[in-house]
């Protein structure tokens, strides 16, 4: 036994020599392919994330529009005095408004029409849901709708308002949430715009010479 030991103790001690290498190579064949699949699940992942938020957003736009087309254009539906209308929370109590449309608004004539608004807040407070949840990635939402969405927002302000009794009310959280992040965000990118054009506009100027002394 020991004659044997002795015989390829030599040949052992280099494979063994060997295997480290081997070894090395192997860990890191096994780093690249975790790698490698870290970056296909986030590319999965942003692809479907986009995926989802472009078929949600569009289905609910989509009906968004078709609700708002049908409550308005019902026979009866009077609309708000917008000149008359301030509104400085959201709540009941903050709204000024014409006093004939809020008891025309506030009776059983309006009822379906108040059905109606409460459907569409709705249909809102959903997309709002959606995109502060995660479910949807809120960029894409707002690059591609905001401006639509916000000129609805402001014909809705006053439904939003009148439908929340109390200032401290969790109702429609999340719909007033998107309205202020959003508006601020609109002003804050026409800002920046402006910035920059501004700034291109004077890089392209010609820059005055001062008048040299006369020696």
């Amino acid at each position: 036994m020991m004659d044997f030991i002795t015989k390829y103790r030599t040949l052992a001690e280099f494979c063994y020599f060997l295997s480290w290498p081997v070894t090395l190579l192997a860990a890191l064949a096994v780093i690249y392919q975790i790698i490698e699949f870290r970056k296909e699940a986030k590319i999965r992942f942003t692809r479907e994330t986009i995926s989802t938020t472009l078929e949600v957003l569009d289905r609910k736009i989509k009906s968004i529009e078709a609700l708002c087309h049908e409550a308005f254009s019902k026979r009866g539906v009077i609309t708000h005095p917008k000149d008359s209308l301030k509104i400085s929370g959201f709540c009941y109590d903050k709204v000024i408004c014409d006093p004939e449309w809020m008891e025309w608004y506030s009776s059983d004539e309006a009822v379906h029409f108040r059905n109606d608004i409460i459907t569409i807040l709705n249909e809102f407070e959903t997309l709002a849901n959606y995109i502060y949840s995660g479910i949807v990635d809120e960029d894409i939402c707002y690059d591609l709708e905001s401006y639509y969405v916000l000129s609805v927002f402001e014909d809705l302000i006053i439904f939003i308002a009148l439908n929340i009794e109390e200032e401290n009310s969790r109702l429609y959280t999340n719909l007033v949430k998107l309205y202020l992040n959003w508006t601020q965000r609109v002003a804050l990118d026409k800002t920046t715009k402006n910035h920059e054009e501004l700034s291109q506009a004077l890089a392209s100027m010609p820059k005055p010479k001062p008048h040299k002394i006369l020696k």
